[in-house]
């Protein structure tokens, strides 16, 4: 994983993404994560991450075959104390919600984000309410295109 040595408030920071078995251009992510940044400059206050160990969390998405929000970890660097973390996506939903719907690829990327960094919280014992109630303003990731068709109609204004 790249070290970045941008260290936003909230500590936590996108890294990018990376096809894990299939290929994928999902086209609009970037732009969703700039809209997801908005919101994950102020999930966390980085002052309450143990300064010792680590002073952001460096997030990558993978895209996969299926989507498995525990995030896998890796070892945190020495100089530039970043804990990489990585989560995977479902390339499928993704596509969909690329072509179909800007909003649930949003969505899909803020849940993704506020279950990886509550983990984290959770592992190092850690305060997460403020993660908590962003996450529970939204629902869970579609399984299915079925699933996401249900997540359009239901967010139709």
């Amino acid at each position: 994983m790249t070290k970045f040595s941008f260290i936003p408030e909230s500590g936590v920071k996108i890294v990018g993404a990376s096809s894990l078995v299939l290929r994928a251009n999902i086209k609009n992510a970037g732009k969703a994560w700039e809209d997801l940044e908005i919101i994950t400059d102020t999930m966390y206050d980085r002052q309450l991450f143990p300064q010792n160990k680590f002073v952001r969390i460096g997030l990558l998405f993978l895209y996969g075959i299926k989507t498995e929000l525990k995030p896998r970890y890796e070892r945190i660097d020495r100089t530039y104390k970043d804990l990489p973390i990585t989560v995977e996506l479902d390339t499928n939903i993704l596509r969909w919600a690329d072509k179909n719907s800007f909003e649930l690829m949003k969505e899909i990327f803020l849940i993704a984000t506020c279950e990886a960094v509550l983990d984290v919280l959770r592992k190092y014992k850690l305060p997460t309410e403020s993660v908590e109630n962003i996450r529970k303003q939204y629902g869970k990731i579609p399984d299915s295109e079925e699933e996401c068709i249900e997540w359009v109609e239901r967010h139709k204004t």
